[in-house]
């Protein structure tokens, strides 16, 4: 046998329960890997019914759906496949990797099902709630088409090249099943994940491939899938390969196509030395779990040695604008995709969240035209075919077609009421028009005097802007009445309405239910205002990279936008969001150390006074009490909100992270405890409690 074998990672945009285009995509990689002269094909987790299926896995029927699918792959001979699937075992789910041969009989037969042992409960996953945790060191037997597979905690031997496995969560813990795997003496462990996106997230996976390649001695083989499978999570690609301890092949990230297939040849004996120079005392004896004779010859020619370069954009000094910028991108891809609507209805306020949001709709038919046209023969992009002119296209004409696309799929309105500015309606118009997006631009006091009129005439006085209970009144009724004429230009053009919600006003309720909130999508919902505000000025000097025709896409349109103030321009004299909040950048420091550090108000003062010692102690307080006391009475508006994508590390969405009760005692106790603190510190003491 040889001592060397050509494996592929594959990642796939899937979608939950999609079982003929899940299965495609599926035959499509693993075709262009065999082609390649792949051997051993690795899929993501959850493959062949997409991750994303969240109670579906739980009705009739599904998992035994599932293993059928799986065993319809067209499998070549002496070719290894390795496919995430649910399986079912005493009417209970577990998460589990298939390994699939072609038997002789020509039919495809399964050798060997690992299962899953951590899973994930943190962040936006509850996998506890449909999957249950396989024991360590267990392997049992069930019966596939009338033979006995063993499951569980298993190591397959291939005709001598031994396969372990670790299941997305299970590399991210302290006692990953790795450890187990280099005592069990394996060549190769493979990961098939679900890895959702998270800025600077990709850099920790690289991390425990390489780390878990040298430790294990063993080559290590990760494969995520790509794009926005069911709505919210947006998955980046970013497949590895590693040996030795070094990163020997990488794929793409947030990539356009259905697939993708990175290719690397595996030097067995680089990894066995290791074992054999190993202080590590050998664990007991264990004999693999599954065998199976495969002819595994050496591959022919030799897959490039050298790390292929990542995509261009990877290589930026600001990364972390890069990818959540291509992130969402690709979300409203998905969106538009899987959901074959006509493209994109925005209600464009001349402000940064729409703006963003506008510009990121743009930058969608940029990516996705480039990628395509980068490629000899690949045509156009499937979900922009319908808006293209019918003639050829080439990379040289990137901008006109894009600019052309936009102009059908991104429709922009500007709904103007009495307190509305010149310097927001200039600001939108030349936004839309520098994005080739279709400009629309009505007003909307008609309906606003209606409204008001109706409530006067109802509760007989007239409504005061310095009574704080009709302001808010009169402010909301602007924001809601421009809901009504953009849900219907939405129907009528069949598209999908976005709203521009950003995670920093939605923790504090800093929009108008039914106003600004009326939408189908939310795509900058999982952004801070301050990153928000960044990404903007960023696209104006710096601009989008794309990696084919032009390097970077700046643009110029949007001064207008970052050069003011954010303002929600619903009262009759000045106002800006921060004035009515707090500083942006307080905001968002409170909502890291409430969110993902978990803090008491005391200790979030504590901190709030270490990051911003130029701010009085006693106006940090204010802001702190003013934070907790919108974010306990707004639980019920982030609970109504459109879905959006999860873009930081933390998130407020009620379904996927930030789970609070509608109802609660407002933190009352903590709160008093912050008081005590202020009191001590005024009086010169201190508090320990």
């Amino acid at each position: 046998m040889s001592s060397r074998i050509r494996v592929a990672v594959t990642s796939l945009n899937q979608t939950p329960l999609d079982w003929s285009a899940n299965l495609a995509h599926m035959q499509g990689a693993l075709a262009q890997a065999v082609e390649q002269g792949a051997q051993l094909v690795v899929m993501p987790e959850m493959s062949v019914t997409g991750y994303g299926c969240e109670d579906a896995f739980l009705m009739e029927g599904v998992a035994q759906t599932a293993l059928e699918q799986a065993l319809r792959l067209a499998i070549p001979e002496d070719v290894a496949v390795v496919a995430g699937l649910p399986v079912e075992i005493k009417h209970r789910l577990y998460n589990g990797a298939a390994v699939l041969l072609r038997g002789r009989d020509g039919d495809n037969r399964i050798v060997a099902i690992y299962l899953k042992q951590n899973l994930a409960k943190n962040g936006i996953h509850y996998e506890n709630r449909w999957f249950n945790p396989w024991p360590k060191g267990e392997v049992v037997t069930i019966e596939i088409g009338g033979g006995e597979v063993p499951v569980g905690d298993v190591v397959c031997n291939l005709s001598g090249i031994r396969l372990g496995f670790e299941i997305c969560e299970d590399a991210w813990i302290a006692d990953r099943p790795g450890v187990s795997l280099f005592e069990r003496g394996v060549d190769i462990i493979i990961n098939p994940s679900a890895s959702h996106f998270a800025i600077g997230k990709q850099a920790i996976r690289r991390q425990f491939v390489i780390e878990g390649s040298r430790a294990f001695g063993a080559a290590y083989l990760y494969a995520n899938l790509n794009g926005c499978e069911s709505g919210r999570a947006i998955f980046d690609g970013g497949n590895m390969v590693a040996s030795a301890g070094k990163l020997i092949a990488r794929g793409p990230r947030l990539f356009y196509r259905p697939f993708s297939v990175t290719l690397a040849d595996i030097d067995l004996w680089e990894n066995r030395s290791v074992h054999r120079i190993s202080s590590q005392v050998a664990a007991e004896y264990r004999p693999d779990s599954a065998r199976a004779v495969i002819q595994w010859l050496a591959p022919e020619g030799e897959v490039d040695s050298k790390l292929p370069p990542s995509q261009r954009w990877q290589q930026s000094p600001c990364l972390d604008n890069e990818e959540a910028v291509r992130a969402i991108a690709l979300g409203l891809h998905d969106w538009m995709r899987k959901t074959a609507t006509a493209g994109f209805t925005l209600s464009l306020s001349g402000g940064a969240d729409s703006a963003l949001v506008a510009c990121e709709a743009a930058i969608m038919v940029r990516l996705a035209l480039a990628e395509y046209l980068s490629v000899p023969g690949a045509g156009l992009p499937p979900a922009l075919v319908r808006f293209c002119r019918d003639q050829a296209m080439g990379p040289e004409s990137l901008d006109s077609m894009a600019r052309y696309i936009t102009q059908q799929l991104l429709t922009c309105i500007y709904q103007q009421s009495a307190n509305s500015s010149e310097t927001t309606l200039n600001a939108a118009k030349s936004l839309a028009q520098g994005l080739g997006a279709k400009f629309v631009h009505w007003a909307i006091d008609t309906p606003i005097r209606f409204y008001t009129q109706q409530v006067e005439q109802t509760v007989g006085r007239r409504l005061d802007w310095n009574n704080p209970g009709d302001d808010i009144s009169l402010q909301n009724i602007q924001a809601r009445s421009r809901a009504p004429g953009v849900w219907m230009m939405a129907n009528v053009e069949h598209k999908l309405l976005l709203t521009t919600g950003n995670l920093s006003e939605s923790a504090v309720g800093y929009m108008t239910q039914d106003g600004d909130t009326a939408g189908v999508l939310a795509p900058v919902i999982g952004v801070r205002k301050t990153r928000i505000r960044q990404l903007l000025r960023w696209l104006n000097t710096s601009g989008q990279g794309i990696d084919t025709g032009i390097d970077r896409y700046v643009i110029a349109s949007l001064a207008g936008v970052v050069n003011q103030q954010p303002t929600a321009e619903l009262r009759p004299r000045a106002q800006t969001d921060e004035e009515d909040l707090m500083p942006f950048p307080v905001l968002d420091q409170i909502i890291l150390e409430n969110l993902i550090l978990r803090r008491q108000p005391k200790h979030t003062y504590r901190a709030l006074r270490r990051h911003f010692p130029e701010i009085p102690p006693k106006t940090l307080a204010d802001h702190l009490f003013r934070y907790y006391q919108l974010f306990n009475r707004n639980q019920w508006k982030r609970d109504r909100s459109a879905p959006g994508f999860h873009i930081e590390l933390d998130s407020l969405d009620p379904k996927t992270f930030a789970r609070f009760p509608l109802l609660n005692g407002g933190f009352r106790h903590e709160l008093d405890q912050l008081r005590q603190l202020l009191r001590d510190e005024q009086h010169g003491g201190s508090s320990s409690k």
